[in-house]
């Protein structure tokens, strides 16, 4: 799917902290972090949008 968009944001993690490195810990956070950072730019940007409106 990468390989089809122009941006690509990886939030990939080398070690999850789990010490047997299965359950998905240090991944889940990233992508948590990362959808609240995203979601925060688009509720930024519509009100921006709409202030100049």
């Amino acid at each position: 799917m990468a390989k089809l968009c122009d941006m690509v944001i990886d939030t990939g993690v080398e070690k999850e902290a789990c010490p047997l490195n299965m359950a998905p810990t240090s991944s889940t956070t990233a992508q948590l972090a990362m959808g609240d950072a995203l979601a925060v730019v688009l509720i930024t940007k519509k009100n921006s949008e709409k202030a100049i409106s």
